[in-house]
């Protein structure tokens, strides 16, 4: 049976023309083969001569992030970039943008569209070069909303409670909606934990007080510019990469703090600030390919890819998981067992308006946008994928979220690029209380603890994270002494406090309309009645006891 190079696996057109110029190629793989082991070192076989073998390209953190979670060595681990091969290609005129050990392939362009395959064929002997058409790709018009900024300083009006291990500052909003203070109060602040941050330039982020500190710490490991090909991400063409950081990075108490301020750090700008081409696909691949090697755990990728300049753009029903090369390496970095959170994109007002690559992968967070008020934003990106699944996964706050600008103080702006990363370090600092646990059960705790969990929608997901009921979920924090019973409750809901005080209450529905209130006279009223007209799902019941909140989802269930 003959063996097929699969020239392209994105951007054919038809077979019997050259016109778009863009391709992944394939390349000749080692023969020195690879072995797949059922544990993370390799088989100790005394027939293998290991020093002829190629070595992973994995650093040891890498090696234990797949050990922690039982993930063999297998052979996307290994590069077979061969230097001789790239210098063939070359001399044929081809450009070479970079290679992929996910997928042994080179991102390559043709010089021409005239170009003679024949001068490719000839560099293969064991299999023939025939160019598949995967998908025909059209341009659709859908203008995307970029992120609005606010350059005016925040006045500090909005006073954080000064009861918890940081004083939030203007991010106590963002993070009292999620409770990521019940992880810091606990210790859990990102330390040990190492974050890969993907995006545009980083302008600035190495002068920044807040930001420059970390550097000063040794928690920036590494830095790379995919674009540009060197470690310098700071260039002055554009401050995404550095805001979208500052919210998991930044610590300016009582200022601001972020939400994973303990957390190393590595930066890699794979997006030209100044195009939207596909060779930044490319560059997202070698950006996260880069981030496995570092054994990063958590990947926050605040970008999203469907319409481009000139390339060919993805079509909605491109939108299934499978046909953008982002998605498939975002699925990619789920299986070498790292969290990847990713803005779910900005497009729900625009003709577009349902998430974009790689948000519509399967094995990842992708994120939404709500208000303050826990309302979705009229710019987040819905769902469902074009096979149907919910989307967005979860959703934080995206519009008026505090972050740092490039001066360093304070601002606000709005976009699914701020939520993600509100929740990137948030989950950091959730991983790093539960050790133990795989990227699937992380992620899959994160939605069961959201507010939205037993009625998702398309338009925030599972809901609004509660970290706090996701520590209690996974077992690390005890669930909480006061007891709302039963639960599901059939109308009726009985409750016990840790006193007698005299307290409130207020049910709250899935859309933050609060369809009930009263008070509690323990222990003689202790008990919580459903409005008859209430229909049957999940609420929130609100408790006011004193000084303490008791917040608890019921599930109300008449038969």
């Amino acid at each position: 049976m003959k063996r097929y190079l699969f020239l392209a696996f994105l951007l054919l057109s038809t077979v019997s023309t050259l016109a778009q110029q863009k391709y992944w190629l394939e390349a000749p793989l080692d023969k020195r083969g690879w072995i797949e082991s059922p544990g993370c070192r390799g088989i100790l076989m005394s027939s293998i001569d290991w020093d002829a073998l190629p070595l992973p390209a994995l650093s040891e953190r890498a090696y234990q992030r797949r050990e922690r979670q039982r993930i063999p060595i297998r052979q996307t681990d290994y590069s077979h970039r061969d230097p001789s091969f790239e210098a063939k290609l070359k001399d044929i005129g081809l450009e070479i943008h970079g290679y992929s050990r996910w997928f042994n392939s080179y991102s390559i362009s043709l010089p021409s569209e005239d170009f003679n395959l024949e001068e490719l064929k000839a560099l293969y002997t064991d299999r023939e070069v025939e160019l598949i058409p995967v998908r025909t790709l059209g341009r659709l018009e859908a203008p995307q909303t970029s992120p609005v900024l606010d350059e005016t300083p925040i006045p500090s009006a909005a006073a954080a409670p000064t009861s918890h291990l940081y004083n939030y500052g203007q991010a106590w909003a963002q993070t009292e909606m999620v409770h990521g203070e019940a992880l810091h109060d606990l210790g859990y602040d990102g330390s040990g934990m190492l974050i890969g941050v993907i995006d545009g330039a980083f302008f600035n982020a190495d002068n920044i007080g807040p930001l420059y500190q970390v550097f000063q710490q040794g928690r920036v490991l590494a830095t790379y510019d995919f674009v540009n090909g060197d470690t310098n991400v700071f260039r002055p063409v554009g401050s995404h990469g550095t805001r979208v950081w500052s919210i998991m990075a930044a610590d300016l108490e009582p200022q601001f703090v972020g939400s994973a301020p303990r957390a190393s750090y590595v930066l890699l700008r794979s997006e030209d600030d100044e195009s939207e081409s596909k060779v930044e696909e490319d560059n997202w691949i070698f950006a996260m390919e880069f981030a496995d090697s570092m054994g990063v755990d958590v990947i926050n990728s605040s970008l999203g890819y469907n319409v481009f300049d000139t390339d060919p753009s993805y079509f909605p029903s491109d939108m299934e998981g499978r046909t953008a090369i982002v998605t498939r390496g975002a699925v990619m970095a789920h299986r070498v067992g790292m969290v990847v959170m990713n803005s779910a994109g900005n497009s729900g007002a625009s003709s577009w308006r349902i998430i974009t690559a790689p948000a519509d992968a399967d094995s990842i967070l992708s994120i939404g946008a709500v208000d303050s008020l826990g309302q979705v934003a009229a710019f987040s990106s819905r769902g469902p994928t074009a096979d149907g699944r919910i989307k967005p996964d979860v959703s934080a706050q995206g519009v008026l979220t505090a972050h740092l600008g490039t001066s360093g103080t304070v601002t606000r702006g709005n976009g699914t690029s701020f939520s993600s990363p509100l929740l990137a370090g948030f989950v950091t600092c959730f991983w790093q209380a539960n050790p133990n646990a795989t990227n699937y059960e992380i992620m899959d705790w994160v939605r069961q603890s959201a507010s939205h969990y037993a009625r998702p929608n398309n338009d925030i997901g599972y809901g609004i994270p509660n970290f706090q009921f996701a520590m209690e979920l996974s077992g690390t924090l005890s669930p909480n002494p006061s007891i709302f019973y039963p639960n599901p409750s059939a109308g009726a809901l009985y409750v016990k406090m840790k006193s007698d005080e005299k307290a409130t209450y207020q049910i709250i529905d899935i859309n933050g309309r609060v369809i009930a209130d009263g008070t509690l006279g323990f222990a003689r009223n202790d008990r919580i009645l459903f409005p008859l007209g209430a229909a049957n799902g999940l609420y929130q019941v609100r408790v006011i006891q004193g000084d303490e909140v008791t917040v608890e989802k019921v599930l109300l269930q008449r038969p």
